[in-house]
């Protein structure tokens, strides 16, 4: 499944302006801020530059400003509006994704968010309610089940909610942007809930999508997910079906070691022909192609989607920086990949079972055993007892204990238990 959101102002009904390569969605007949999508702001060049930043010395040594003065905020308690705009001052330059770009070059638009974004951050220690909402909301965050994630974002939707309820009536200052709190709300939900897509099954995406723009928003494009945190790659030497995380520099199987480079094409995004939501009128977007207005009636359409381009240049950056340090030449891999432990006829069978069970180990945690179980019958076919006995043998034979619970969880569908 794909997505496609076709951007709405709540406001005044038009659509909206320019790119969201830098994640903020505005109206372009208004100027409000219609939402904010994680995923445009994953594949922008803020973000890299943002990455770059966060791992200097001088960085961190500012979000430890950052924690001493929300610390001192708090123990000054309803006095200490001041110091907490310092540390949301701080938190402006740190933190792109907190709000719009224009803090960064406007002056007094600057000036009502830090008020803003301060007020929220002094409330959240100081008033009763608001300290208790954000502690049950960061411990269950701290307890996620990434292979399931959306009972908790749903608990998340409504705590959320009542911190705003409870904000709204402490008599804050304006909104920087002049939203109502409803819709300041919205616009908070998609900064948040925006950043965990990836981790959702697709009919938990359009959930969570709905949930911010509205049903009429969505559009199911067909095709392959682009959103997920982990694709599904066919080692082209043994033939395992294994996860790679989107931003790894290189495919290399669990199996047999073959390794592989990921080419900077857009693949992942192939040509996209759909209707505007607006006018009908068609639109295509190119190979590799996130947005495109309606020619007709100037509506922008954008897919949701994840490529982990990014991330994949900044690790490549690092990589030449720590090699160029040393003295080190780091060889591109050939087009066509190399070659890991030899693959035989009789070898095949056993790579792929130690592939299936590393995976099984490394990623149970993280997604559905149904996931794990596709891999398996795209890897050896139909998933059966005979089979997932040689699973769990390879598995305690390689040590792979923490594999145990995925093949616990298969063997329900031949044992009958729930």
């Amino acid at each position: 499944m794909s997505l496609l959101v076709h951007y709405r102002c709540p406001h005044c009904g038009a659509s909206r302006e320019g790119s969201s390569e830098a994640g903020w969605v505005r109206c372009q007949h208004c100027a409000a801020v219609i939402g904010f999508d994680f995923q445009a702001w994953l594949a922008s060049p803020r973000y890299a530059a943002f990455l770059r930043e966060a791992s200097k010395p001088e960085t961190m040594a500012s979000w430890a400003t950052y924690q001493r003065l929300t610390t001192q905020a708090a123990e000054e308690g309803a006095r200490g509006l001041a110091t907490m705009e310092q540390a949301a001052d701080l938190m402006l330059t740190l933190l792109p994704v907190s709000a719009p770009d224009e803090v960064s070059t406007n002056p007094t638009y600057r000036a009502t968010w830090r008020r803003f974004l301060a007020f929220s951050l002094l409330q959240q220690q100081v008033d009763p309610s608001l300290r208790a909402l954000s502690a049950a909301l960061q411990r269950r965050l701290g307890a996620l089940d990434f292979r399931s994630p959306l009972p908790t974002l749903e608990f998340a939707i409504e705590n959320l909610t009542q911190q705003s309820a409870r904000l709204a009536e402490l008599e804050p200052p304006d909104d920087p942007d002049g939203l109502s709190w409803p819709v300041r709300l919205r616009v908070s939900l998609s900064q948040f809930l925006t950043a965990y897509l990836p981790w959702l099954s697709e009919d938990a995406q359009r959930v969570v999508l709905e949930r911010i723009y509205g049903k009429d928003a969505l559009e199911d494009t067909g095709g392959a997910d682009v959103l997920g945190m982990y694709l599904d790659w066919s080692c082209p030497a043994c033939g395992l079906a294994s996860l790679q995380a989107r931003a790894v520099t290189e495919y290399t199987c669990p199996g047999c070691m073959f390794r592989a480079p990921i080419a900077h094409d857009g693949a992942s995004l192939p040509e996209l022909a759909v209707r505007c939501a607006r006018c009908g009128g068609p639109i295509t977007l190119g190979r590799g192609e996130r947005e495109r207005a309606c020619s007709h009636c100037q509506t922008w359409h954008r897919r949701m989607d994840v490529t982990g381009e990014v991330e994949r240049d900044f690790a490549n950056e690092v990589k030449r920086q720590i090699a160029s340090k040393h003295g080190l030449v780091i060889d591109a891999l050939p087009r066509d990949g190399t070659p890991g432990l030899v693959v035989t006829p009789q070898t095949r069978r056993a790579l792929q079972l130690t592939g299936l069970a590393r995976i099984a180990a490394w990623y149970g945690a993280l997604v559905p055993a149904s996931r794990v179980r596709r891999l398996v019958e795209r890897t050896l076919g139909p998933l059966s007892p005979s089979l997932l006995s040689e699973l769990e043998a390879t598995a305690r034979e390689d040590g792979h204990d923490a594999a145990r619970p995925v093949f616990a969880e298969l063997a329900k569908a031949f044992t009958g238990r729930r």
